[in-house]
């Protein structure tokens, strides 16, 4: 049974039919934002993946920088179609990837690393693209409001406020224009094809900042008490570099602190666009933030 988004584009129909035949079944895709965003369309000749955005950046992504960048090593899925409705929402017919990324690879996975090394490497500084209407990660004192918000009632209140803008200041810090970034390689964002290539996928982030950043997103969770993943994670990053003898110019101290600061971004930021917009994440994962958060804070701030 046909379970559809409607409503799709004429055009876009057309094309599966004529290309892929009858859509027989829709499954809508987990772990991606936004009411039918992404979907599985199983078509009588065979399946894609249909999604739908409101900007432009995944789009203009995928016209302007893939093929570049797959001529690199960077595995992308492969773009069937696209186009831009009245409404400005962006629809992509994308290659379906079948096998999903197992959770036993999610820590520090070689093949993981050597697609964000390609991707930083192929756009180093003067190998940087012109990117419109870039990604580019901002920690403002906008977003520190919000997230102190769930912790207005705390005994602790002052210290956390203290503690978050010294964490807001140390992200400041970061470089913000070393090399084009994923902007979003969590675990649930790859997929695996047949022959295991492992392929990122969700580039509607595309933009710049320093490879700290991605390396902290692809760490599951909240990260380690001890710095130990993010010290495995930099390690192994820094010799795909070695390898190549290209000369990184951080060391490894720096990175790990880096993937350390970049992971607490990524913490409040979910939890202060929950804050503005409280159906934008699980309020198991927002509660669990908000219960471990401090801790963090405090390792953070007591390193320096």
């Amino acid at each position: 049974m046909l379970h559809t988004c409607e409503p799709w584009p004429d055009e876009m129909m057309s094309f599966l039919t004529t290309h892929f035949g009858k859509p027989e079944h829709v499954e809508r895709l987990q772990g991606v934002a936004g009411k039918d965003a992404c979907t599985r369309v199983r078509c009588t000749q065979g399946s894609v993946v249909v999604k739908s955005t409101a900007g432009a950046r995944e789009g203009a992504f995928y016209e302007q920088h893939a093929a570049r960048l797959r001529q690199q090593g960077v595995h992308i899925p492969g773009l069937l179609w696209s186009s831009i409705d009245a409404r400005t929402t962006t629809w992509l017919i994308l290659e379906d990837i079948p096998h999903a990324f197992p959770q036993e690879r999610w820590v520090g996975d070689k093949s993981q690393l050597e697609v964000l090394f390609h991707l930083h490497n192929a756009t180093w500084k003067e190998r940087r693209p012109v990117v419109d209407d870039a990604y580019i990660p901002v920690w403002d004192d906008h977003m520190t409001e919000l997230a102190l918000d769930w912790f207005a009632r705390s005994t602790g209140a002052g210290e956390i406020r203290a503690q978050l803008i010294e964490a807001q200041h140390a992200f400041a810090a970061l470089p913000p224009r070393d090399c084009c970034i994923s902007g979003d390689p969590n675990p649930t964002n790859w997929r695996v094809r047949d022959d295991g290539t492992l392929v990122l996928l969700d580039w509607e982030k595309f933009g710049y900042g320093t490879p700290a950043f991605d390396l902290a997103i692809t760490i599951p969770g909240l990260g380690t008490d001890d710095g130990s993943t993010e010290s495995l994670v930099a390690a192994k990053y820094l010799e795909l570099w070695n390898e190549t003898g290209n000369l990184f110019p951080y060391d490894q101290p720096t990175v790990v602190r880096w993937i350390q600061v970049a992971k607490l971004f990524t913490l409040v930021d979910v939890i202060a666009t929950a804050s503005r917009s409280p159906d934008a994440h699980s309020m198991k994962t927002v509660q669990c933030i908000v219960q471990h958060l401090p801790e963090r804070l405090r390792q953070l701030t007591t390193a320096d």
